[in-house]
């Protein structure tokens, strides 16, 4: 039986990056996490997209979508709204 995928956009983003840079894709949150880590520590230049992962794991999902915390509502607007641009920028990096 083939597992569901789960997450974010920014987490799904995050994957292809990996699976781009390391060949393969990450199979939990755990592994991807760790990957942005490695990937960031070997190139700096993914230091700004791994705050960016990171971030929006700990406000938007885990605050947010599982603490029901979502205040200020503009705030949760403005990180969802520029969501894009971090998807855009993990487009541009896979494909260095």
């Amino acid at each position: 039986m083939q597992r569901k995928r789960r997450g974010g956009a920014a987490r799904r983003a995050a994957e292809a990056l990996i699976l781009a840079r390391n060949g393969r894709a990450p199979r939990t949150a755990g592994q991807a996490a760790r990957s942005i880590r490695a990937l960031a520590r070997a190139d700096r230049t993914l230091a700004d997209f791994e705050d960016g992962y990171f971030f929006r794991q700990a406000f938007l999902h885990g605050k947010c979508f599982y603490d029901g915390v979502c205040e200020p509502a503009s705030e949760v607007i403005f990180y969802i709204q520029t969501t894009l641009g971090y998807i855009r920028t993990a487009e541009t990096l896979a494909g260095r």
